[in-house]
């Protein structure tokens, strides 16, 4: 008698559904509260260091973000990446994404820009 365990296969992500995922307000409040969170690091503030950074991240079937990553990053900028991703990190739960109406995995990447005024 051999028991075969199956290890639970991790749903891969997608990337487009039929229906995106939705923050709570919309994206709108989506960067709002992501601007809210950001300090903006010193020594990228001394060095007049800007740009964007692009986060990845996967909303869950459940709305929650996980697997935050920096993809592109400033150069010379590493704090912009890491507050972008602890910004990311603290979003509130999305509404998931959905295929034929069922929640769905799903992969975003959103630009954030760092602008010294």
């Amino acid at each position: 008698q051999v028991v075969v365990i199956e290890e639970p296969k991790i749903e891969e992500a997608t990337r487009y559904a039929e229906e995106m995922p939705l923050y709570p307000g919309g994206e709108g409040a989506m960067y709002s509260d992501i601007y809210n969170s950001i300090t903006y690091p010193e020594m990228e503030k001394e060095l007049n260091i800007q740009g964007k950074v692009y986060v990845d991240f996967v909303v869950e079937k459940d709305g929650s973000v996980t697997e935050v990553a920096a993809v592109r990053e400033v150069k010379g900028g590493p704090n912009l990446s890491k507050e972008a991703v602890k910004a990311v990190k603290k979003l509130k739960k999305f509404t998931p994404a959905k295929m034929n109406g069922k929640p769905v995995r799903l992969r975003m990447t959103i630009p954030i820009q760092f602008t010294l005024k």
